[in-house]
C-alpha cells in the first residue's frame, strides 16, 4: 500500500507508469478517480454531521 501510494502521488512516477496507456484509459482512470473523490467527500461529510449530531446528544445529557 506504501509503495503504491508513493507512486500514485509521484508525478514523474506516474507519468511513467502510464505512458504506455492510450489517453482513453487515463480519462478512465481519470473519471473513476473522481468518482472515487466524490464519494469520499460525501462519506467524510455524512460522518462529521453525525459526529456533531453525536456531540450535541452528549452534551444535551450532560446539561440534565
Amino acid at each position: 500500500m506504501e509503495n503504491f501510494l508513493k507512486l500514485v502521488t509521484n508525478r514523474k512516477a506516474l507519468k511513467a507508469l502510464t505512458k504506455e496507456f492510450y489517453i482513453e484509459e487515463l480519462e478512465r482512470f481519470s473519471n473513476n478517480l473522481n468518482i472515487i473523490i466524490d464519494q469520499r467527500k460525501e462519506l467524510e461529510v455524512e460522518l462529521k454531521r453525525k459526529n456533531r449530531e453525536t456531540i450535541q446528544k452528549i452534551e444535551a445529557i450532560k446539561s440534565l
